[in-house]
């Protein structure tokens, strides 16, 4: 027969005060951007997103919204001379 320690028994008091003093929730680390690149939120009317979407789609190469968003810029600054 195995002879074991009797567990020690934490007060009540101290379970109480841990439970009290609360802590912040498991939340997983954002990812870093690249140097250089910002993050823009834009405001859209859903019927130009879908006009956006079927244009992104409608594309022979498969591309990201994002990167479609990115070259229309482009595209817009060349034409206006920026």
């Amino acid at each position: 027969m195995a002879v074991t320690r009797k567990p020690s028994v934490v007060p009540e008091h101290a379970i109480e005060a841990l439970i009290a003093k609360g802590g912040s929730v498991a939340t997983p680390e954002p990812v870093p951007l690249p140097a250089g690149v910002k993050l823009v939120p834009v405001r859209i009317d859903t019927t130009l997103l879908t006009r956006m979407d079927r244009a992104v789609q409608a594309q022979p190469i498969k591309i990201p919204r994002n990167t479609w968003v990115l070259q229309a810029i482009l595209e817009k600054l060349e034409r206006d001379g920026y």
